[in-house]
């Protein structure tokens, strides 16, 4: 393998160190040799047995700073540090995954594909400010009250605004994406942006919306991962035509994707000769934070 790693994130929750196992286990089922990081923090890993871990070539403990501001943690601003982390791993090339996926693939297709890439992202729509045209099938996450246009004016920019899709992205450990992830923790540390409150903080998703807006980059059109909120319910079988994965994201599952997930859990516990399952929990009945959203 050239320079490159995917890196994880499970903080705060017990459910997002078994995710994240879950999924490395679905990476290791086609990529035997990349390296899969987990940035983490103890209680997030703390139902991990040595062997689960196992599956991880490392570890980075997350600082106290890079998930809470002002004495309240919102975990999503983690994400926002990508590429610091990156950049002390020491690899050239990084692909993030949302824990609460898992994919269907080899990811190495992904990683050719975006060779030639700084930083991608998938994305769901666009809002025009030329036309006034708006895409409402995800979101923008504009705050109650507000308009989307609302965010353009007073975040002083006039172009093409993404609703970005960041349960997985590629970047780069270079200038161009560096200034992507500074904009966006600006984005996120201002207080009075227009953005509707998610999990204590803002969404990842506004901040890398309009940094991409302020430095002129339209992301594709385009889901790397099956997003039932966006997409709609399908089986496995269309998602493994499709996509190179599916999130589980969100606060309640549907139930077809729930059975999907867990059975795609017990089928990989089994290849791989693993005795314990970590199967759904749905975020709303354990998250405080998420309860109300």
């Amino acid at each position: 393998m050239d320079n490159k790693c995917i890196l994880l994130v499970a903080l705060g929750y017990e459910m997002y160190g078994n995710y994240a196992f879950n999924l490395a286990l679905s990476i290791r089922k086609y990529n035997k040799e990349i390296p899969i990081y987990l940035m983490y923090e103890n209680t997030a890993i703390s139902e991990l047995t040595a062997k689960e871990l196992s599956y991880f070539n490392g570890f980075i403990k997350a600082e106290k700073e890079m998930y809470s501001i002002e004495g309240i943690n919102q975990y999503q601003y983690a994400k926002l540090h990508l590429f610091d982390i990156a950049e002390d791993i020491g690899v050239d090339e990084v692909m993030y995954i949302d824990v609460d996926s898992m994919l269907v693939t080899d990811i190495e297709h992904l990683f050719n594909e975006f060779k030639d890439k700084d930083f991608e992202i998938g994305c769901n729509g666009y809002y025009n400010d030329f036309n006034r045209s708006k895409e409402n099938t995800y979101t923008f996450w504009n705050k109650k009250g507000t308009a989307v246009r609302d965010i353009l004016i007073y975040h002083k920019i006039n172009n093409i605004l993404s609703q970005s899709i960041s349960g997985l992205f590629y970047f780069k450990v270079n200038d161009k994406a560096k200034q992507i992830f500074d904009v966006a923790k600006e984005v996120y540390l201002d207080k009075n942006a227009p953005c509707m409150v998610w999990a204590n903080g803002k969404p990842d998703e506004y901040c890398f919306n309009v940094a991409l807006c302020k430095l002129d980059i339209i992301p594709p059109k385009r889901h790397y991962l099956f997003f039932e909120q966006a997409i709609g319910s399908y089986d496995l079988d269309y998602i493994k035509k499709h996509f190179y994965g599916y999130a589980v994201g969100g606060n309640k599952l549907s139930d077809r994707l729930e059975s999907t997930y867990n059975n795609h859990i017990n089928d990989l516990c089994l290849e791989f000769n693993i005795e314990t399952r970590h199967y759904n929990k749905n975020k709303k009945d354990y998250i405080k934070e998420r309860s109300d959203n």
